[in-house]
């Protein structure tokens, strides 16, 4: 695929499952923003998110500002890395912020200061 002068080459990777020290599947948190350049930024960023919400498996957690994404690692890497790939893949120019948190954090956490 071509965009803006830069070829991408989708590579996939097979990784073996990331296992915790007790032997467990590694659970992970993610949180990511997209950040579209075009006027029809929120149709983009919608589409990007409906693709997210294909993954049964994952609890995902929108609000204004960005997308947590909870589950088993390789299965939330799965979800992100196809999601972007598709958001790519229909030319749309976009930038992701992404932060990775190991654990198994409470999606329902309130702060009540």
């Amino acid at each position: 695929m071509l965009l803006a002068g830069v070829e991408f080459v989708h590579l996939s990777i097979h990784t073996p499952r990331i296992i915790g020290e007790d032997g467990s599947v590694m659970k992970i948190v993610l949180e990511v923003s997209m950040y579209a350049f075009t006027e029809e930024f929120e149709r983009e960023v919608l589409v990007f998110l409906e693709k997210l919400h294909g993954y049964d498996d994952l609890t995902i957690r929108v609000n204004t500002l960005s997308t947590q994404i909870y589950g088993e690692f390789d299965r939330v890497m799965e979800a992100v890395q196809t999601s972007i790939h598709s958001v790519f893949s229909n030319d749309v120019k976009a930038s992701f912020v992404m932060k990775v948190l190991p654990g198994e954090l409470d999606p329902d956490y309130r702060y009540d200061g």
